[in-house]
């Protein structure tokens, strides 16, 4: 969210039909009306909400704001988007142009991109636009693929790790740069064979 010409990253706590609640902040302070940006798996949502100012909002319970008439979606995905961040420990890792190591985690995918996670980025090769070549991204037993990524977006966000803690990291939002079409067919192995997983040990 923006707060004083400054932005805030938030959790999103509760949502009814009426209000949604997010975490209080230290640095998050209240106005009348606020400017939020959501990142989902549909998409990137942007929209402006009133505080409600009620007993109810506090530190202890968070921050509350009606939920507004129109809400803008600035970015849609065309494809969906399947997480990995449960139970999955899947890596992205390769070389730079300089021959520095990297290895990111794989926090979803779908037939058009995928997005990393990493606590500190290398700003020098990840940056809007930049190209990564030959990443090579391991699915253990689902496969592994090898592609060149192109970063539409590096964003400091929140994550909860395996013992359900916050922290703050880097998410890097990639779209798959194909050379040709066996490696979009490769990708979409990949998916079908995470969604037959799935689906065999709901039953």
């Amino acid at each position: 969210m923006l707060c004083e010409n400054s932005s805030v990253i938030t959790q999103l706590e509760k949502v009814d039909f009426e209000r949604f609640v997010i975490s209080w902040h230290e640095d998050i302070v209240p106005e009348k009306v606020q400017y939020f940006i959501l990142h989902s798996e549909s998409g990137i949502v942007k929209f402006s909400a009133r505080f409600e100012q009620t007993p109810s909002a506090g530190a202890e319970v968070g921050l509350s704001y009606l939920i507004p008439d129109l809400i803008f979606f600035a970015q849609q995905r065309q494809n969906q988007r399947f997480s990995f961040m449960k139970g999955y420990d899947f890596f992205c890792f390769g070389r730079y142009k300089n021959g520095e190591n990297y290895s990111f985690k794989i926090k979803n995918i779908s037939q058009g991109g995928c997005a990393l996670i990493v606590k500190d980025v290398n700003a020098r090769f990840l940056y809007k636009d930049a190209v990564i070549k030959n990443a090579s991204l391991d699915f253990d037993t689902f496969g592994s693929l090898q592609l060149d990524l192109k970063v539409i977006d590096v964003v400091l966000i929140n994550e909860f790790d395996e013992d359900n803690q916050l922290y703050s990291c880097h998410q890097i939002s990639c779209e798959f740069d194909f050379k040709n079409r066996r490696e979009e067919t490769e990708v979409e192995k990949i998916i079908i064979k995470f969604l037959m997983s799935n689906k065999i040990r709901s039953l």
